[in-house]
């Protein structure tokens, strides 16, 4: 399943992955990320792209004649096309691509449709955070559908049906600490023994992060957010981003698929230890969620960060407050 997520970022902001004049260590750890684990195809020849998200090289490999790429090679972050030839035989074809980053292996389930009837989709069971959000879901077929969704929390915001389509869920926040379930049926229309094809979907429980003052401060991460009863977030330099707006005493982290996003902005700037600053937290997911405010005080300070604790709510903030750090 391809999933897009859609944010509204400021031209602003200063992603950390900005040149700090460091030399890359040749000992640092190879990520890797790609944006598709699965691609659909019409039995004409097509074209879709995907990204490769990496800090090393990579390559890209597939055994399948009829299955091409734009490069097949490379370093860092790029955009890659990948092309089928036409498929004129009845049956659908499937093929795997991998994409390899030092010891770090991705692989990406290709298929095409063929002559036969056939709703290609990755079917794969999907986890969402408790945080509300919304996903984008890419189907191919060659018959008409319907999608029937089961579980209030989920809902379907476009329901046109064509031959190719994207079908866009939003999912509400989720505020118990259990999981839920709902399912995503995509079926044939007008079928005395319809195609079916079925997804489902979990969205996981509230995490609830309580930490001592003494806790926390022994907490050594470049951001962070701990809220009892909200929501927690922690930075992982493998995984995420940051980013620092210090004209709007700003601060953002979210992954590479930017499908998690936490935001907090200071009502001043932090200059000394018991200060009295308040912290606005709001979890976004197409630039929209819910805002809290927290009474903190600075319980520590160095260079590049800010230790900011809410003794009321039991909630901490680590701040980087500048773009050279990660």
């Amino acid at each position: 399943m391809k999933i897009n997520i859609f944010l509204f970022l400021p031209l602003l902001w200063v992603l950390t992955g900005c040149d700090s004049g460091k030399v890359p260590d040749p000992s640092q750890e190879i990520t890797l990320y790609i944006s598709a684990n699965a691609l659909s195809f019409e039995a004409a020849s097509e074209s879709k792209t995907f990204s490769v998200v990496s800090n090393g090289s990579w390559t890209i490999s597939c055994s399948d004649g009829w299955l091409y790429f734009s490069t097949n090679s490379g370093n860092g972050n790029a955009e890659i096309t990948a092309t089928v030839a036409a498929n004129g035989g009845q049956n659908g074809r499937t093929a795997v691509v991998t994409v390899v980053a030092g010891a770090a292996t991705k692989t990406i389930n290709v298929q095409q449709l063929g002559e036969l009837p056939d709703i290609l989709v990755d079917d794969k069971p999907l986890m969402l955070e408790s945080s509300e959000g919304a996903f984008v879901l890419e189907l191919t077929a060659n018959v008409e559908y319907e999608i029937l969704v089961s579980g209030e929390w989920l809902q379907q915001l476009q329901t046109k049906t064509m031959e190719k389509f994207t079908h866009t869920f939003s999912y509400k926040a989720n505020i118990s600490s259990k999981e839920r379930q709902a399912v995503i049926t995509i079926k044939e229309r007008d079928s005395k023994t319809p195609i079916t094809r079925t997804i489902t979907v979990t969205q996981r429980g509230l995490i609830v992060v309580e930490k001592s003052l003494e806790e926390f401060l022994k907490t050594d991460l470049r951001g962070a957010v701990y809220n009892g009863d909200k929501f927690s977030f922690e930075f992982s330099e493998y995984s995420h981003q940051i980013a620092v707006n210090p004209a709007r005493r700003t601060f953002r982290i979210q992954n590479y698929r930017q499908d998690t996003v936490c935001s907090v902005s200071l009502s001043a700037v932090a200059t000394g230890l018991e200060q009295q600053i308040t912290v606005t937290g709001q979890n976004l997911v197409l630039g929209v969620g819910e805002k809290v405010d927290f009474r903190t005080k600075v319980v520590k300070l160095t260079e590049d960060r800010v230790w900011l604790w809410a003794e009321d709510d039991k909630s901490g903030f680590i701040v980087t407050t500048n773009c050279s750090t990660r």
